[in-house]
């Protein structure tokens, strides 16, 4: 099968410093799926989910909590709330939080904390709209949750005052099972399921302004993808069109860098949670056969850096998009202010393709290796200062 993988580059050649996977100890607990994970600066808490769809009421509420320095896992007292599916975890500084999710169908509104120094969990103030398979991302001391309805109501906790409060409604479609993460005091939201099947739409919220605005898409996503911020950076484990890559996005430039690939074999409906600087994916499933067999293994991830030198920006110039035969298209965002000439080259800077552009044209490219070939290709519009890397294999 062949697999198409991009890196946005601005100007300079953007140089990748290798991320790493490590596996680790698995949690001790049964394989399972749509479970809930979350870290703080020393430790990891994952649990709860569904073991099979086929059982459809294996639902769980045993939760672990990981320590990274030993490698090491410990059973806790089970969440309080009973058994859920798609809940939702999040950390505020050192406080864990667990909270939503379903027993079977009904959602939950109710929040609980669990307190490492006591050992016990401890009720929070219950949401105002129940909600199961959503996820949300923090701000400070702030977390935030939704669409809950096709409204798209939203609401947010304040951990200090242990309070509930509506913000501005989500303006894209309904979806669950989303992607979300926090940069640069935004929340970002995206990918997910609605009832048209899987969407690609993400947006930005501003805490600030209260508003929400369209931002970078990633294609293809999923709904049974996760996403983590690390070091201030949001990371996304795409498992959409069938793949197994990590993502980074860059805030500066609104688009996403690819970031190397998953450490194990294709793992859907996992768990990407961040403790200290490093991410971790818990459960989800794999296909052995004809099977999607849960599983509980434990991945370790560390970040490579990049460096690039911006001499353009790259959201006002073209989107980077898959199409369903495997393609992937340049797609421009405003018509060109100038005439310009595309080029695309391969590895040893051979001329491959090239396309003039008129004042006031959109690009717009299809790039197929049946045409060009399999290997690293650069597409470079010349007088617009970027330049994209697509290995075609």
């Amino acid at each position: 099968m062949r697999k198409l993988l991009f890196v946005l580059m601005i100007g300079a050649a953007e140089m990748l410093n290798a991320q790493t996977w490590v596996q680790k100890a698995s949690c001790p607990a049964e394989g399972r799926y749509w479970a809930a994970a979350t870290g703080n600066s020393t430790h990891g808490y994952a649990g709860t989910g569904i073991l099979s769809f086929e059982q459809f009421t294996s639902q769980q509420q045993d939760v672990y909590e990981y320590d990274p320095l030993t490698d090491s896992w410990t059973a806790l007292p089970p969440y309080p709330g009973g058994v859920r599916e798609g809940m939702a975890a999040f950390s505020i500084g050192e406080r864990i939080f667990f909270g939503f999710g379903t027993p079977f169908i009904q959602g939950s509104n109710l929040l609980y904390e669990y307190l490492p120094g006591t050992g016990q969990w401890e009720q929070r103030a219950s949401c105002p709209m129940a909600t199961s398979h959503q996820k949300g991302f923090v701000i400070g001391d702030h977390f935030y949750i939704g669409p809950m309805d096709l409204g798209g109501e939203f609401y947010r906790y304040t951990a200090s005052t242990d309070s509930w409060s509506m913000i501005a409604a989500f303006p894209g479609i309904y979806r669950n099972q989303q992607m979300v993460f926090s940069a640069g005091g935004m929340g970002y939201l995206g990918g997910g399921g609605s009832g048209f099947g899987t969407t690609e739409e993400w947006y930005r919220y501003d805490p600030v302004a209260d508003s929400w605005e369209p931002s970078g898409s990633l294609f293809p996503n999923s709904d049974q993808s996760s996403a983590t911020t690390i070091n201030g950076i949001g990371y996304v484990y795409n498992v959409g069109g069938n793949g197994n890559d990590v993502y980074r996005y860059s805030a500066a430039l609104d688009s996403w860098e690819w970031h190397g690939s998953y450490g194990d074999i294709r793992t859907p409906n996992g768990c990407f949670f961040t403790i200290g600087d490093k991410g971790y994916h818990v459960f989800g499933q794999e296909t052995q056969g004809a099977q999607n067999v849960s599983v509980s293994k434990l991945w370790e991830f560390t970040p490579g850096s990049s460096t690039a030198v911006a001499e353009a920006s790259a959201q006002s110039v073209v989107d980077l998009r898959y199409a369903g035969d495997g393609s992937v298209w340049l797609k421009g965002r405003a018509p060109l202010t100038h005439a310009d000439v595309l080029d695309i080259v391969d590895a040893q800077g051979r001329l491959l393709y090239s396309r003039s552009f008129a004042v006031g044209a959109v690009v717009d490219v299809q790039l197929r290796s049946a045409a060009l070939g399999a290997g690293l290709r650069v597409a470079t519009l010349r007088g617009s200062g970027w330049s994209v890397k697509v290995v075609l294999e």
